[in-house]
């Protein structure tokens, strides 16, 4: 008789296990080992679901992004105004993110060795290029329906923003203020920027 299939129990139990490993002690002081035992698992069960350390912290960084990805559908979605769709989107990025607490380490580590890493860098710039092409729409349809003035760019803006987003969290990593605190206002302040 064939064993049961337990991936859908194994592969969130060793990163939960990996995230909490890696947002104590770094990623790079952490060790499979470490991970395995944390995980309560063996180290040969950790790695037939993850072949390297680079793989399992790949797969919490896609597994972060990848959460967001319903709140970016969200936005292209909804017909309300493209400031009030912003701003709505800002304040689910914060939720999600504080749920999510025990990662900015880790997200903040990973992005680091993007300036460092050629795949780290491929796996990061899917979803900043997607959100750069969904906020430039938003923005654009703004403009079109005389919400956000005529003479902003809708490129420039939506790099804008999504700086405001990394900025803020990196900020809320390196001083320990809460990430509402910081983010929102931040697009508050540049929405009344760019608003007709």
């Amino acid at each position: 008789m064939p064993k049961p299939d337990v991936s859908d129990e194994r592969k969130p139990q060793i990163l939960s296990a990996a995230a909490e490993l890696f947002s104590k002690y770094g990623i790079h002081a952490s060790s499979m080992n470490e991970v395995s035992k944390a995980a309560k698992l063996s180290k040969a069960a950790v790695y037939h679901y993850y072949d390297s350390k680079d793989a399992l912290v790949e797969a919490l960084v896609r597994q972060l992004f990848d959460s967001d990805q319903p709140e970016v559908r969200n936005l292209i979605a909804s017909k309300g105004p493209a400031l009030e769709r912003l701003d709505t989107y800002a304040k689910g990025l914060v939720r999600l993110l504080e749920k999510n607490k025990v990662l900015y380490p880790i997200f903040a580590e990973f992005k680091a060795m993007a300036s460092r890493n050629r795949n780290v860098l491929m796996i990061l710039k899917p979803y900043f290029t997607e959100y750069i092409k969904v906020f430039t729409a938003i923005v654009e349809e703004g403009i079109d329906k005389g919400e956000i003035r005529g003479e902003v760019n809708a490129v420039d803006a939506a790099w804008t923003l999504a700086s405001i987003f990394e900025g803020s969290i990196t900020m809320r990593h390196a001083t320990g203020r809460p990430l509402k605190k910081i983010l929102l206002p931040s697009v508050k302040l540049f929405l009344e920027g760019i608003e007709k």
